[in-house]
């Protein structure tokens, strides 16, 4: 079970590459393959607005309301890492008054999180000539394509400090109408809230 070769559910109890604690083992027990990982914009009160009936939330609350979501009560784990990576993306952080971070399950509810009021511009350094860099201009299919491909991609690029930059255009001949513009930037913070066209 802590080696996350499967997935332990029994009555709330969820359990995922931890140990399984007494009591927990029982006939309404049941195994399940490995839960899917969650993505950090799914932590989003856009994505996620029964977390955020206020502008703070907690670990425990965006825990609890994944699993009404999922319909099933998520490890703990699964959903740990998920706030771990909107944390380190700078889509979440935690408030002053916030318990410590990472935690456990118990200590969940004291940790307190919020979306920054300003996501901090990315500053990259110029491009040099002995800056190596990969350049392409892709349609929606390949870009797919290479996200399929990723985790081959990061696996071979181990100690290379790969750094991926991503640029969205419009076509030079378009005149997008506000609406136009308003429903397209709505689907960006969807799918990552650090993409936002311009007025």
């Amino acid at each position: 079970m802590k080696a996350g070769a499967v997935w332990l559910i029994s009555g709330p109890a969820s359990v995922f590459r931890e140990e399984i604690p007494l009591g927990v083992l029982s006939d309404a027990a049941a195994l399940h393959l490995p839960p899917a990982e969650i993505s950090a914009t799914a932590l989003l009160p856009q994505n996620l607005p029964v977390a955020w009936t206020q502008s703070v939330t907690t670990a425990a609350a965006i825990s609890q309301a994944l699993s009404v979501v999922h319909e099933r009560p998520l490890p703990w784990a699964i959903v740990r890492a998920a706030i771990n990576g909107a944390i380190r993306s700078r889509l979440l952080e935690r408030t002053a008054d916030s318990g410590p971070w990472p935690c456990d399950w118990p200590r969940a509810a004291n940790v307190h999180l919020r979306v920054p009021e300003e996501v901090p511009p990315t500053s990259l350094p110029p491009l040099t000539p002995s800056r190596k860099h990969a350049e392409a201009e892709l349609e929606s299919s390949e870009l797919q394509d290479l996200v399929e491909g990723l985790p081959d991609v990061v696996k071979a690029g181990v100690g290379l400090n790969l750094r991926f930059v991503l640029r969205l255009e419009l076509g030079e001949a378009v005149e997008p109408t506000s609406e136009q513009m308003a429903r397209l930037n709505d689907a960006l913070a969807k799918a990552c809230a650090k993409f936002k066209f311009g007025d």
